[in-house]
């Protein structure tokens, strides 16, 4: 199911593609009755796919929620589906900084094609790996709910 709709929640380009096709599809069955309540709960549906979608232009206030969890930021990148090389990347380029290394990959997770939501993030979190719960737990409170 996520395949289906990962595309979806990558760019507002995406996103207006999504509203132009499904626009399309209304107009052709516009006298049927099952796509018209289909059609309601399709665009619900994409409503809160496009809300819960982080984006880079939220990178401050991720950064600063997560901020106490900086140490831990490679494995935090492997469970927000950072792939390997990049971390490495990373780390070679700032090596002298935890805080540069943090920064860096939350904005390549960010800019990448994953999933970017807080859920995302505070399912990361609280892998045990990384081991902060609570700072999921706050950012579950805050944003997910």
């Amino acid at each position: 199911m996520e395949s289906i709709y990962k595309p979806l929640t990558n760019t507002f380009n995406d996103w207006n593609l999504s509203l132009n096709v499904f626009s399309l599809f209304h107009r052709l069955f516009y006298n049927n009755t099952e796509f018209k309540m289909f059609s309601l709960l399709v665009i619900i549906f994409l409503i809160i796919l496009y809300l819960d979608s982080l984006s880079i232009k939220e990178f401050r206030v991720i950064f600063e929620e997560a901020f106490d969890a900086r140490v831990k930021w490679e494995n935090i990148g492997l469970q927000l589906d950072v792939d390997c090389q990049t971390l490495n990347v990373i780390l070679y380029e700032h090596s002298h900084s935890v805080d540069d290394c943090f920064k860096d990959m939350l904005k390549k997770w960010l800019t990448g094609n994953g999933e970017r939501t807080w859920s995302k993030l505070a399912h990361a979190l609280e892998n045990q790996t990384v081991g902060f719960t609570n700072l999921s737990d706050k950012i579950k409170e805050k944003y997910c709910n």
